[in-house]
C-alpha cells in the first residue's frame, strides 16, 4: 500500500499561523525565561515547517539548537531527553491558561521530537490527541502515533539512466516503475517515484516532504547480457548506504522478465523488514526516545531469526505496545505471534499464555489483512503445535506466494517445508531467498534428524536451519519442553483454514 508522505492532513494549519502560535507560546510565561526550551521547541517547530522533519533528532539538535560540540554523543548526555520533557510539561501548562484560546496548539509527542500541530476549533479546550501522562504504562499504545500506516523512511526513486536507450531490450524507466511499485507494496515504508534523473531531492522542500533516501540506478547491455545496477544515498549525508547488481541474459528470457527479476532483487535487498533502508535508519537512531511504531516494528524482526532470551523478551514488549492499538495491522499482530511462538519453542518461559494468545492474534491479523504473508507463517506454526502437519505446509506455501520478494517469510517457510520433509518446496524457496539476498550468511539448512537436507547445495542459511529446528522441536516434542496448552483439543483458531 502507498504510503502518505506527509504527517499533516488536509485540514492542517498554514505556515503562518503555526508560526505566529508559536511566537506566542515561546512569549508565554512557562517560556519566557527558559531559553533552552524555547531554542528547542522554535528549532524542531521551523526545521519540521521546511519540511526538514527528518532532521529533527537528539543529535541535531543538540548541535544546531543548543549549541553542543559536533562530537556529542547522546548515549553520554540525556540533555535533549531532559529537554523534552519540560517542553512537553511546559506547552501543557501553556495550553491550560493563556493558550486556551489558541487555534493551533503544537504538540511534542512523546517518544519523538517531532512537532504535531492541531487546528483547534472554537470552545474546544483539550488537545483531541494530546501526549499521554507521564503515569501512562510502557504497555500502553501512544495515541499519538499512527500505527495502521507505520510510517518509515520517505524514499525517492530515480529513473535509471542509460547509455543508449534504443539499445536497451527493457526501458529504463521501466525498471524503476516495477521497482516502484514493489515498494509502494512493503510495510514500513514510503515511497516516491518514479521522478526524473537528479530529482530526487526536491528544489524546494516547501512544496514536499525531503526524502530520507534516494535511489538511483543504470542500465546496461552487453551483447545478449544486461546489468542492473542500483545505489542508495542518505540525503542528509550525501553517503552512498547500499548497492546491488542485479545481471541477466535476456536470450535465456522474456524482457519483461528480467526487468521484474530486477526490481524484485533491489526491492528485497532494499526494503525487506531486514533491509538496507531499514538497516540504516535503524543504525541512525542512536535515542530510545526517538522510536516509534516504525522503530519498535523494525527491531522486532531483527531478534526474530535470533531469539535470545532478552532480545526476545524486548521484542515482545515493544510489539504488544503497538498491538494494543485497535487499528494495529496484520503485521503487527503475526509478528508478536510469531515471537510468543519462539519463546514457547526455546523454553524461555517469559510468558504464561503463549499458545491461546498467538491464536488469537492470529485470528485478528487475518481480520485485518488476509493477505498478509507474516500471519501464514504464523499459522503454520500454529498447524505444527496442533498436529497438523498438511495445513502446515498448506499455509507456507500460501505465505511464500503472499511475500515472494520477502526473506522475513521465504526462511521461515521454507524452514516449515523442511521440518515436514518437503526438500524440493524448501530448495525452492531457499534458491529464491538465495537470489533475492546474495549477501546472507553461508550455513547448511539441515533436517529435523540432524543430516543436511538436499537444500544445502542451494543455500547456506543459517537464518532457514533456525526455523526449521523451531519447526521440528513442534513436530516432534520432547515432553520436558512440552507447554501445558499443547495437548488442548482443536478449539481456538477459527481463521485456520483447514
Amino acid at each position: 500500500m502507498h504510503r502518505s508522505e506527509d504527517d499533516v492532513g488536509p485540514e492542517a494549519p498554514s505556515t503562518e499561523a503555526t508560526i505566529a502560535a508559536l511566537e506566542r507560546a515561546l512569549a508565554s510565561a512557562p517560556f519566557v525565561n527558559a531559553d533552552r526550551m524555547r531554542q528547542m521547541l522554535r528549532f524542531v517547530v521551523t526545521e519540521t515547517l521546511a519540511g526538514r522533519a527528518f532532521r529533527v533528532k537528539e543529535r541535531t539538535i543538540a548541535i544546531e539548537a543548543l549549541g553542543r560540540a559536533t562530537d556529542f554523543d547522546p548515549r553520554h548526555d540525556a540533555v535533549v531527553r531532559v529537554l523534552a520533557r519540560r517542553v512537553r510539561n511546559a506547552l501543557s501548562e501553556y495550553y491550560e491558561d493563556g493558550g486556551a484560546g489558541e487555534s493551533v496548539r503544537i504538540d511534542l509527542p512523546k517518544g519523538r521530537y517531532t512537532p504535531r500541530f492541531v487546528p483547534v476549533e472554537p470552545g474546544v479546550t483539550d488537545l483531541a490527541q494530546g501526549p499521554p501522562t507521564p503515569s501512562t504504562p510502557a504497555t500502553t499504545a501512544d495515541p499519538t502515533w499512527p500505527i495502521a500506516s507505520i510510517a518509515g523512511p520517505l524514499v525517492a526513486v530515480e529513473s535509471f539512466d542509460t547509455a543508449d536507450p534504443r539499445d536497451l531490450p527493457i526501458p529504463a524507466r521501466g525498471v524503476a516503475e516495477t521497482l516502484v511499485a514493489r515498494l509502494a507494496s512493503l510495510p514500513a515504508l514510503r515511497v516516491r517515484g518514479p521522478l526524473p534523473v537528479g530529482d530526487g531531492v526536491p528544489a524546494s522542500a516547501a512544496h514536499q516532504a525531503t526524502p530520507h533516501y534516494v535511489v538511483r540506478g543504470t542500465t546496461e547491455l552487453a551483447g545478449a547480457d544486461v546489468r542492473v545496477t542500483a545505489w542508495l544515498t542518505e540525503t542528509t549525508t550525501g553517503e552512498a548506504v547500499w548497492s546491488r547488481v542485479v545481471d541477466a541474459r535476456i536470450a535465456e528470457a522474456h524482457p519483461f522478465a528480467v526487468r521484474d527479476l530486477a526490481a524484485d532483487c533491489l526491492a528485497a535487498s532494499l526494503a525487506d523488514l531486514r533491509g538496507a533502508v531499514h538497516r540504516d535508519a535503524a543504525a541512525r537512531r542512536l535515542d530510545a526516545d526517538e522510536r516509534g511504531p516504525y522503530d519498535l516494528l523494525v527491531a522486532a524482526f531483527a531478534v526474530l531469526d535470533d531469539p535470545e532470551r532478552n532480545r526476545l523478551r524486548h521484542a515482545v514488549h515493544g510489539l504488544e505496545v503497538l498491538a494494543a492499538a485497535d487499528d494495529a495491522p496484520a503485521i503487527v499482530s503475526s509478528a508478536l505471534a510469531i515471537a510468543l511462538i519462539e519463546d514457547l519453542v526455546a523454553g524461555h518461559g517469559l510468558f504464561d499464555d503463549g499458545w491461546p494468545r498467538a491464536e488469537l492474534l492470529v485470528d485478528r491479523a487475518t481480520s485485518a489483512d488476509r493477505r498478509c504473508p507474516w500471519t501464514e507463517v504464523a499459522r503454520s506454526f500454529l498447524h505444527l503445535h496442533r498436529g497438523h502437519p498438511v495445513s502446515a505446509h498448506r499455509c507456507a506455501a500460501v505465505a511464500a506466494t503472499l511475500g515472494p520478494f520477502h526473506p522475513t517469510v521465504l526462511r521461515p517457510a521454507a524452514g516449515v517445508l523442511c521440518a515436514l520433509g518437503d526438500d524440493d518446496g524448501a530448495r525452492s524457496l531457499l534458491r529464491r531467498c538465495e537470489l533475492l539476498d546474495p549477501d546472507g550468511p553461508g550455513n547448511p539448512v539441515v533436517s529435523p534428524t540432524g543430516a543436511p537436507t538436499a537444500a544445502t547445495n542451494v543455500s547456506g542459511d543459517p537464518a532457514a536451519r533456525a526455523w526449521a529446528a523451531r519447526a521440528a522441536t513442534l513436530l516432534h516434542p520432547s515432553p520436558r519442553r512440552a507447554h501445558p496448552t499443547a495437548r488442548r483439543s482443536d478449539v481456538g483458531l477459527s481463521a485456520a483454514r483447514g
